[in-house]
């Protein structure tokens, strides 16, 4: 607990655990354990990423959390659940759900299925909800970021093999 004294004023309850998630992603994640449950901080990178053709900065984390508590408000359950932002240290807290990331092997029916569903809801929100979201941001902050993403995709993509 010493390594994250920092977060005790993020909750009225003294956390009981904080263990950090290893993710790949420029956020970091922990787990914190709290005396009646378990709750995901996201603390969001300090980096703004600049929209040019707005000329306003984008705030990623702030963005996230409202579509994540439009869409928690519309009663999708298969996120999340948004508690609290605290916009000026770029911090979330979610309910924390287990599970684990399924490679593409271990994808079936059922998840194709599930992701397809989610999919129709999301379109079947009303139109003018839709174009209220805020951007969307790639973590990317220069050219050869968005080359390297590009390349990545690229690869999954050529080496994809579907299990028969």
């Amino acid at each position: 607990m010493e390594d994250f004294p920092d977060f005790q004023r993020f909750f009225e309850e003294e956390p009981v655990s904080i263990s950090e998630i290893a993710h790949k992603g420029n956020n970091q994640l922990f787990k914190i354990v709290l005396p009646e449950k378990s709750v995901l901080l996201k603390a969001y990178s300090a980096r703004d990423v600049k929209n040019l053709n707005r000329g306003k900065s984008l705030n990623r984390g702030k963005n996230e959390f409202e579509v994540l508590s439009y869409l928690w408000n519309r009663g999708f359950r298969e996120i999340p659940c948004p508690i609290d932002f605290f916009e000026s240290d770029g911090v979330a807290i979610y309910s924390f759900e287990t599970g684990k990331t399924l490679h593409a092997e271990e994808v079936g029916e059922r998840d194709i299925r599930a992701a397809a569903d989610f999919l129709v809801k999301l379109h079947k929100l009303p139109l003018e909800d839709r174009l209220n979201f805020g951007l969307a941001t790639s973590a990317c902050l220069s050219v050869s970021d968005y080359i390297s993403v590009l390349d990545s995709r690229l690869k999954k993509i050529a080496d994809y093999s579907p299990v028969s």
